[in-house]
Order: structure tokens, then sequence, then C-alpha cells
């Protein structure tokens, strides 16, 4: 598969569009192979995990990104929360295990 056959290839992370029931279903598919690979103690702690490192990274000063035309701080929290996620799993799992878990998240 090539890179350049992905539906959002070439388009911003603020330009990707998802429809809402995909989003929904691919949620869904992550979780349950994340479940099955950490167990429900190990879901207990990456959503603790998760949980810290968002409430951390709300609480950031925004201030150099807002200079420089960023202001939409709905979208920066999504790209940080989405960040946190991926730091989170690489602590937990192999770095082969996150990268199927992400390679099954944006060809869907």
């Amino acid at each position: 598969m090539n890179v350049e056959n992905l539906k959002n290839y070439g388009k911003s992370h603020a330009n990707m569009t998802l429809d809402p029931e995909k989003l929904k279903q691919m949620r869904k598919i992550i979780f349950s192979d994340m479940r099955k690979d950490l167990g429900l103690i190990g879901m207990m702690k990456l959503m603790w995990k998760l949980r810290t490192a968002n409430s951390h990274a709300e609480n950031l000063d925004w201030l150099r990104l807002r200079e420089n035309g960023l202001t939409d701080r709905k979208f920066l929290i999504r790209v940080v929360q989405r960040i946190v996620l991926m730091k989170t799993l690489s602590e937990m799992v192999e770095m082969k295990k996150l990268r199927e878990y992400f390679t099954t998240l944006w060809t869907m």
C-alpha cells in the first residue's frame, strides 16, 4: 500500500474529514485491540495516565501558538490528546503494536 492512496493524504490534520459513525467504529476496533493487549488493569492505567496528561496539557501556556495564528483551542486540545495517547501507549506496549494500532486507525 502506498501512502499516497490513503483517503486523507496531503491534507492537513485540521482538514481531515471523518464521518462521526466511522470515527465511532474506529474507536471501537482500536479500544477492543488495546483491551486484549493491555487487559483490564492496563486499560485502567492507560485511562488514568491519559486523564493526568490531558489535564496537564490543558493548563499549558498557549500564548506563543496563538500569536502564530493557531487560535482554535479545541483543535489544539485534540492534537495534544492524540500526542498524549501515542506517548502513553508507547510506554505501555511495544512499538510494533503501537504502529499496528495507528496503521489500523489511519487506513480505515
